[in-house]
C-alpha cells in the first residue's frame, strides 16, 4: 500500500515538472496596457487596464500621468487552461480623466515580473472639447453651470460664485471639486440647497452651492472650472429578459463648468489717510454699553461695537477708540456670516472693558474711518455717534481719581502702556506725544499719586518693603512673594502688583510706569524681558479692575511667572 502511494507521488511530481517545463516557454512574461477607447470628449472617462502575465508582478503604482487625473478601480486575477496549458495574469484597472483637450499621451509604464523589468507601449488619446456646459437650456440628462454676480469687481470686493448641478435622472457617487481660486480669497456661503426647476418643459432636480470670493489682484483674472464626477444611472435597454427585472446600469461621467473671466478694477487714487482697506456696502454700526446705568469710577464697563455689512468686514482688526479719563482694555473680537438676499452679510463684534478714572461726564468720542462704498463708488466715512454717560464717585476709599485732561500722551520717543490689551503684544502700542509746556505738570501729576498709591497698598497689606542696597532688593521681593498666602484671594492682584512695582522703581530707578518700556531700554534690559514685564503688568491691571476670581492653581501660575520675570530682570542687571 505504501509502495503504491510513493509511486503515485512520483507520477504527480513528474507531471508537474513536465507542465512547468512546457508551459514556461509557451507563456512568456508580458506587460500590456489597453484602454476602452482612444477618442473621447473632455468630460468622458477612460478605462485603463495594465495586464501582467507569465509570472509574479509588482504593482505598477500608476502615478505620473501629468495630463490625466488617476483613480484606481481595483485589481483582478485570471487563470486559463488551454489545450492543457496553464496561464495566469494580474490586471490593474484605473479610471482616467483628461485635464484638457488635445492629443494626450499615456506614456510607457514599467513594472517587474519575477524580478525582470517590463514596459508597456505608449497610447495616444484624442480628447475633444465638450461644450455641454455652455447650454444650460438643452435637454441633457445631466449638466452643470457656474456664474458670478459681478464680472467687473473692485479689488477685495465681494463676488458671489454660484455652482448648480442639474439632473433629471438618478446619479450616485457624486464628487465635487472646486478650483483653487488662485488670486482670490474665498469663504463658504451657507449650506448647499436642493430644489426642482422646469427647463423647456422638463423637470430637473438642482443642487446649488455658493462661495464668496474676494479678488486680491488687479486686472484680468480667470476662475477655473469646477469639476463634478458622477455615475449616471440608466435603464439597461439590452436586457435579455425583456425588461422583466428592470436592470439598471451606471456610467461614470465628468462635468465641468466654463472658465469665468473677471476684470478686476483698481480703487480710485484719492484714498483718505484713514482708509482701512474696507470695500463694502450696506454698512451699519451699533453700540451697546453694560451696565446701562449707575456707573462708578474704577468699576468695569463693557462696551460692544458691532459693524455689519456686505464686504471684507473681517479685515478690520482694530478700531481707533479713544476715551478721555478712562482706561481701555480690548477683548478678542468675534464675527459671524450668513446669507441674506443672496448676499453674504458679515457681523463683527468688538468688545472692550472700560475703566472710568474719575467721576463726572465721560465722553465716548466718535471715531472716523474711511471705506470704499461699491454702490456710490466713493470713499465714505464709517462714523459712530457720540455717547456720553455720567460717572459717580467710586465706592472704594483707596481709589485715587485722575485729574488728567489728556489720555495716553507721553514725551516723544517713549512708549505708553496706559491703554493695555492683554491679548496684544507691546509692539502694537504706538508712540504719542504732548508739547513741552505740559511735561512738568504731567510728571508731577503722575508720580505723586503713584507713590501715594504704592505706600497705601503695601501698608494696607502689612508688607514691610524698604529700599536697601541693590543686592537686597531682589531678596526682599522674592521673600515676600514666597510668604504670600495663596488661599486668600482678596487683594491678591493688588499685593503682587505692589511688590513688582516696588522692585522696578527701586532696582531700576523707574519713576513712571507709563514710560516703562523706554526706561527698561535705558537700563539695557533685553527686549524679550521688557515685553514680558509690560505684558504681566497689563495682566495685573486688567484683573484688578475686572474683579475676576481665579483658583489657587492659577494664582500659583501667576506667582511663578512673576518670580521668573524677576529672576530674568535681576540676571540681566548683573
Amino acid at each position: 500500500m505504501s509502495k503504491n502511494i510513493k509511486f503515485y507521488n512520483k507520477v504527480i511530481l513528474s507531471l508537474g515538472m513536465n507542465i512547468f517545463v512546457f508551459v514556461s516557454p509557451i507563456f512568456a512574461a508580458s506587460f500590456v496596457a489597453t484602454v476602452d477607447r482612444s477618442k473621447v470628449s473632455l468630460n468622458d472617462q477612460i478605462e485603463l487596464s495594465l495586464t501582467a502575465s507569465g509570472g509574479r508582478a509588482l504593482d505598477p503604482g500608476l502615478q505620473d500621468l501629468k495630463d490625466f487625473e488617476i483613480k484606481s478601480t481595483g485589481t483582478s486575477s485570471n487563470v486559463q487552461i488551454i489545450n492543457g496549458n496553464i496561464s495566469s495574469s494580474e490586471v490593474y484597472n484605473y479610471r482616467l480623466l483628461a485635464k484638457h483637450s488635445g492629443k494626450l499621451v499615456i506614456g510607457s509604464i514599467t513594472t517587474q515580473i519575477d524580478g525582470k523589468s517590463y514596459s508597456t507601449k505608449s497610447i495616444t488619446i484624442e480628447v475633444e472639447k465638450d461644450n455641454s456646459s455652455k447650454n444650460a437650456n438643452k435637454n441633457d440628462l445631466v449638466f452643470v453651470t457656474a456664474q458670478v454676480d459681478n464680472l467687473n469687481p473692485y479689488i477685495n470686493q465681494q463676488v458671489i460664485y454660484t455652482f448648480r448641478f442639474y439632473r433629471k435622472v438618478q446619479t450616485q457617487n457624486n464628487q465635487l471639486s472646486y478650483p483653487d481660486f488662485k488670486n482670490f480669497w474665498s469663504e463658504d456661503v451657507g449650506k448647499e440647497i436642493q430644489y426642482d426647476k422646469d427647463l423647456n418643459g422638463e423637470r430637473y432636480v438642482v443642487t446649488e452651492t455658493k462661495k464668496a470670493l474676494y479678488p486680491n489682484e488687479i486686472g484680468k483674472l480667470d476662475i477655473s472650472p469646477t469639476v463634478l464626477n458622477a455615475n449616471i444611472i440608466f435603464k439597461d435597454n439590452n436586457d435579455d429578459f425583456g425588461g422583466i427585472f428592470n436592470n439598471m446600469r451606471s456610467e461614470p461621467k465628468r462635468f465641468m463648468t466654463n472658465v469665468i473671466k473677471l476684470n478686476v478694477l483698481q480703487l480710485p487714487e484719492n484714498k483718505p489717510k484713514s482708509f482701512i482697506n474696507l470695500i463694502a456696502s450696506d454698512l451699519s454700526v451699533t453700540f451697546e454699553l453694560s451696565p446701562k446705568n449707575n456707573f462708578k469710577a474704577g468699576d468695569s464697563l463693557t462696551l460692544n461695537i458691532k459693524i455689519k455689512g456686505r464686504g471684507n468686514i473681517n479685515d478690520i482688526k482694530k478700531l481707533p477708540l479713544k476715551i478721555k479719563d478712562a482706561k481701555i482694555y480690548e477683548d478678542k473680537s468675534s464675527s459671524k456670516s450668513y446669507l441674506e438676499a443672496d448676499k453674504l452679510i458679515t457681523e463683527k463684534d468688538f468688545k472692550y472693558s472700560i475703566i472710568p478714572l474719575k467721576k463726572g461726564k465721560l465722553d465716548f468720542n466718535d471715531f472716523k474711518m474711511f471705506y470704499f462704498n461699491v454702490i456710490s463708488k466713493k470713499y465714505e466715512p464709517l462714523t459712530t455717534k457720540k455717547i456720553s454717560i455720567n460717572v459717580n464717585k467710586s465706592d472704594d476709599p483707596n481709589f485715587v481719581e485722575s485729574n488728567n485732561t489728556r489720555q495716553n500722551k507721553i514725551p516723544k520717543k517713549q512708549t505708553s502702556i496706559d491703554i493695555a490689551d492683554i491679548h496684544q503684544s507691546a509692539d502694537d502700542i504706538k508712540d504719542q506725544s504732548i508739547n513741552s509746556s505740559e511735561i512738568i505738570f504731567y510728571l508731577l501729576w503722575l508720580i505723586i499719586p503713584v507713590i501715594i498709591y504704592i505706600f497705601l497698598l503695601i501698608g494696607k497689606k502689612g508688607i514691610k518693603l524698604k529700599s536697601k542696597s541693590n543686592k537686597n532688593i531682589y531678596k526682599q521681593v522674592i521673600h515676600e512673594i514666597n510668604n504670600l498666602d495663596l488661599n486668600k484671594n482678596e487683594n491678591f492682584y493688588k499685593t503682587i502688583f505692589g511688590i513688582l512695582t516696588f522692585y522696578l522703581m527701586n532696582r531700576f530707578k523707574i519713576k513712571d510706569l507709563n514710560n516703562l518700556k523706554y526706561d527698561l531700554e535705558l537700563n539695557k534690559i533685553p527686549n524679550e524681558y521688557s515685553e514680558q514685564t509690560i505684558k504681566l503688568i497689563n495682566q495685573f491691571e486688567y484683573l484688578r479692575f475686572s474683579g475676576d476670581n481665579i483658583d489657587q492653581i492659577k494664582r500659583q501660575e501667576i506667582l511663578n511667572s512673576t518670580k521668573s520675570l524677576l529672576n530674568n530682570l535681576e540676571e540681566s542687571k548683573k
